[in-house]
């Protein structure tokens, strides 16, 4: 496995920045963190492992500066969500090959060869994996594609068998774990800090780099295994969770939806999705439609930058993605 990247080597690659990201997971440091490190050691390849501590109370930078002294170790002061974190340690990485992963991912042997194989096409900026659970069959995350229906936007996940092995073109890829470009990372401005403290800014992102010409494909080859939302669990209760998914659910919308049947669409039949909400007791969807709205003026003048921005519209998006790849 050392030796299979030298054939598909790119000249203009240099090596591999590995951010992950952190808060009071100690235990999650210990036990992915620690084989995440193993993995990457074994990559016969030039890399640096960069540990971005949201921060932690738990003595998390203590215990990796004493197992790992080698590794780079950018230490916040206090939570600063998802987004800024990760945003900040892509300004220090060295290389312009990133690989954004959580704390709680752990990497299959074989893991980078075909992501960077996939990365050498100019006209990608980043390539997902295919994402199992735990238990090691349960697909997790990887074919992703976005859906518009009704007034509201979608994200879908496909787990049929006979899907999930092929290379697809997908709408999005899961901020957990996938590699990208850091030149065009920051070309389309890295992750919004709008959705702070997290959900929808990886969608946010793969999203507008489709609009602005660029693609994003899934590798079923590349294999990752999550303890999905180990981190969130201890953030939010369930009800808080839900409500932050829909507020940002709806900023996303917002700031991102331009094509003007599907955007007159959505503002026809929110009034009518808010009542049904209401009548249902679905109070979180509510809740988070009433916090999202302090957003509108940020929501606008990003919209307007954006949209300056764009070479496709949103229906032309979500035909060109989710489409199997030949080859």
């Amino acid at each position: 496995m050392q030796n299979m990247y030298h054939a598909h080597r790119n000249d203009s690659f240099a090596g591999i920045s590995v951010i992950v990201l952190t808060w009071n997971g100690i235990e999650l440091i210990k036990e992915c963190f620690a084989h995440v490190v193993h993995t990457v050691e074994q990559w016969d390849l030039k890399h640096e492992i960069i540990l971005v501590d949201n921060g932690s109370c738990d003595n998390t930078i203590t215990f990796v500066k004493e197992q790992w002294p080698h590794i780079k170790i950018i230490a916040l002061e206090k939570n600063k969500g998802f987004s800024y974190a990760n945003n900040r340690a892509a300004q220090e990485a060295q290389y312009d090959t990133l690989l954004f992963l959580n704390n709680d991912i752990i990497l299959a042997d074989d893991f980078i060869t075909p992501l960077l194989q996939r990365l050498q096409t100019e006209e990608i900026f980043a390539v997902a994996p295919k994402m199992l659970r735990w238990d090691r069959k349960t697909v997790d995350d990887g074919l992703r594609y976005g859906k518009y229906y009704s007034g509201l936007f979608s994200v879908c996940l496909d787990s049929e068998a006979e899907r999930i092995d092929k290379p697809h073109w997908v709408t999005f890829f899961c901020g957990a774990c996938f590699l990208c470009k850091r030149h065009l990372f920051f070309a389309l401005g890295g992750f919004d800090e709008i959705y702070t403290p997290y959900a929808w800014e990886d969608l946010d992102l793969a999203y507008r780099a489709w609009k602005q010409g660029y693609k994003v494909i899934y590798e079923p080859k590349a294999l990752c295994y999550h303890k999905r939302e180990a981190t969130t669990r201890k953030l939010f209760s369930h009800f808080s969770f839900m409500t932050l998914m829909w507020r940002n659910k709806f900023i996303f919308i917002w700031k991102n939806i331009t094509y003007p049947p599907y955007f007159i669409n959505h503002c026809v039949l929110l009034p009518w999705k808010l009542l049904k909400f209401l009548f249902n007791g679905r109070w979180r969807h509510v809740i988070g439609f009433l916090r999202a709205i302090r957003y509108i003026p940020r929501i606008y003048f990003k919209r307007r930058r954006e949209t300056k921005k764009q070479q496709f519209n949103d229906k032309e998006v979500l035909m060109r993605s989710y489409q199997v790849i030949h080859g």
